[in-house]
């Protein structure tokens, strides 16, 4: 009986082999393809978390140096975000969780309006140059620390909200 039969058993044998392989073969490509993902995102939020110390370093440096009253008439100081890390990695956001995406969105967001709100605070006897401001009044001087020591709170609890 097995000698009549042995052709089909052995091709029935041969095809739940393959279809077997078929299936474990997908389940550890999407088990890759799933571990990928995760890696992309954990080294997306390093590189974004990296980026926004050096802005909160920026942003830090520039309060305590507008908190010491200045010796002239005018001050000089820059006024540059750092966002190229961002702007290389916006159109790979969707690796990222929902709350990380808006997190990271609205952050950047002000990041990139600050130096237009700085502008808006300025007199006409103070101006703006290559990424750099010089103000001459100090109560624009105050209201520019204010302004900083705001961004530092925001930048310091978008960090936190990453980790």
């Amino acid at each position: 009986m097995i000698d009549t039969y042995q052709t089909l058993i052995t091709g029935v044998v041969g095809f739940v082999g393959v279809i077997v392989s078929i299936l474990a073969n997908g389940f550890l490509a999407r088990k890759q393809h799933q571990k990928g993902i995760t890696q992309k995102r954990k080294s997306m939020i390093s590189a974004i978390k990296a980026e926004l110390d050096v802005n909160l370093a920026s942003f830090e440096g520039r309060t305590k140096m507008l908190e010491s009253p200045s010796d002239g008439k005018r001050t000089a100081f820059p006024v540059k975000v750092f966002n190229d890390v961002y702007k290389e990695m916006l159109g790979q956001i969707g690796y990222l969780t929902e709350e990380e995406s808006r997190c990271i969105i609205n952050i950047y967001l002000l990041l990139e309006e600050f130096p237009n709100r700085v502008k808006l605070l300025l007199s006409d006897s103070e101006y703006s140059i290559d990424g750099f401001i010089v103000i001459t009044d100090s109560s624009h001087r105050r209201s520019l620390q204010e302004a900083h020591a705001g961004y530092v709170k925001m930048i310091n609890a978008a960090i936190k909200s990453l980790r």
